[in-house]
């Protein structure tokens, strides 16, 4: 069968023409189209599998186009965290020199110092000496040949030290060599205080127990103390009739009674728990240090205001701050008492044996036998009631003496059993670990960032 032609000009073939040669070309017979559509189905299927290309080319191009971070910023962020982070660790101006330097261009770091001497003198000499090996020598490394020449050399002519290639790469790795020793240093000492409080002869389980034994003694002490104290000699010397020539001591021989048996081997007991439980690793306190008495009980008056106040003690204070109670409150009272009693039995006293003498002389008929017994009367009555007042208030102070011993000695096992209670606070240790830890991990990041450095062809000058 011969070919169709088309009527149409060869010359110019306009769109109506192109579609009739698609179509054309995608037409097929009938039994053809049967025929092989099964295998073009098969053709198309494969391309099913990726109908969205752009997604391989957009991948593509992220990865090409990814930032990449520089290295200098990147240590000099690390180097400002660790001066802010790690103080106690690094040396600051040598931290200052290599941060200045990663601050320019690379290659073109130029660091120049001079080293003058202030005053005349052999000392001016060697101290202008001793600065620049001080910030560029190794401590870690043994005494260089340069160094031997500084320390050889006459300052009457100038000398330049000039350090490269790459002075400032050099300098941030001496840094984080010294840092990281340093953090090493701190770590072992850290860990031997660690190993010292674990073998250390207070274990806290043995804190309570020290603390019950402590309360029973107390406890103890207080009772013995105290009647020894109300039964003795000087105690008695206070009697209501010894008042007459005895009323000016009522305040020092309380005071006595007080210092010297009042809980004083206990007070020194509380303070040695407070010391075994520090050195288990339990916090105790801080506790308000009580203000300081005269030796008369009386609280001492301080003239100038802006003094200091007392430091706070670590150990519970009840004992000290009830006996200065006791000594700046009941005493002075005991004391106003004694001598408001002696005044009025004299005073009633010598106004009855006055009347009585007045009943005499005014009066015949009133015998003598009669005003001397007006007289007894007025004097055995005051005596009576100074007698009934003063063993009352006596009996009275002792019976607070000995209460207010009892709360000090529960106020007391009350603070410590707290704070056994809350256990061990490794607080400061914890923060002293997060900070060594911080520490670290900042210069080995800074290690690793320095890895990645080229070395860069700068000068280090140093002018003496």
């Amino acid at each position: 069968m011969p070919p169709r032609i088309s009527l149409r000009p060869i010359g110019r073939r306009g769109p109506f023409y192109l579609k009739a040669r698609a179509s054309e070309s995608n037409s097929v017979c009938f039994f053809c189209s049967l025929s092989s559509r099964p295998h073009r189905e098969q053709d198309r299927r494969p391309r099913r599998k990726s109908k969205n290309p752009r997604r391989f080319a957009s991948t593509a191009s992220t990865s090409s186009d990814r930032i990449v971070v520089d290295p200098r910023k990147e240590l000099e962020h690390v180097l400002l965290e660790l001066e802010k982070h790690a103080a106690n660790y690094v040396n600051l101006s040598r931290l200052q020199l290599a941060l200045n330097g990663l601050r320019q261009k690379p290659g073109d770091e130029s660091t120049r110092v001079a080293v003058l001497g202030l005053t005349n003198g052999s000392d001016s000499s060697q101290t202008a000496k001793q600065v620049p090996k001080l910030l560029l020598a190794d401590p870690l490394k043994g005494e260089e040949e340069w160094e031997k020449e500084v320390d050889h050399h006459d300052l009457a002519t100038p000398m330049i030290i000039r350090v490269g290639p790459d002075p400032v790469k050099e300098l941030v790795a001496s840094l984080l060599r010294n840092a990281s020793a340093a953090i090493e240093t701190e770590k072992a000492r850290q860990l031997g205080s660690s190993l010292s409080s674990k073998t250390s002869p207070t274990p806290v389980n043995s804190l309570p127990s020290s603390l019950d034994d402590w309360a029973e003694s107390a406890h103890g002490e207080l009772q013995e103390q105290l009647d020894l104290a109300f039964s003795s000699r000087r105690w008695r010397k206070l009697g209501w009739w010894k008042l007459f020539w005895r009323v000016d001591d009522v305040g020092m021989l309380t005071n006595d009674i007080l210092s010297q048996r009042f809980l004083p081997n206990s007070e020194r007991s509380a303070i040695f728990l407070a010391g075994r439980m520090k050195e288990a690793g339990v916090t105790l306190g801080p506790f308000p240090n009580p203000s300081s008495t005269n030796e008369n009980g009386a609280e001492s008056r301080r003239s100038d205001t802006t003094s200091p106040e007392p430091e706070p003690v670590p150990w519970p204070v009840n004992i000290p701050a009830t006996r200065r109670y006791l000594q700046t409150e009941t005493i002075p009272a005991l004391q106003a008492l004694a001598q408001k009693l002696t005044l009025q039995t004299l005073s009633t006293s010598g106004l009855t044996t006055a009347l009585g003498v007045l009943v005499y002389l005014s009066t015949l008929t009133t015998t003598l036998y009669e005003a001397g017994t007006v007289a007894a009367l007025g004097i055995v009555w005051s005596l009576r009631r100074m007698q009934k007042k003063w063993e009352t208030a006596r009996a009275f102070w002792e019976g607070e003496v000995r209460e207010e011993g009892r709360k000090a000695v529960r106020g007391v096992e009350s603070e410590i059993a707290k704070a056994l209670k809350q256990g061990q606070t490794p607080k400061d240790k914890v923060e002293g670990q997060e900070e060594l830890a911080r520490a670290k991990n900042l210069v080995e990041r800074a290690q690793e960032i320095l890895s990645k450095l080229k070395h860069d062809g700068a000068s280090y000058t140093t002018y003496l």
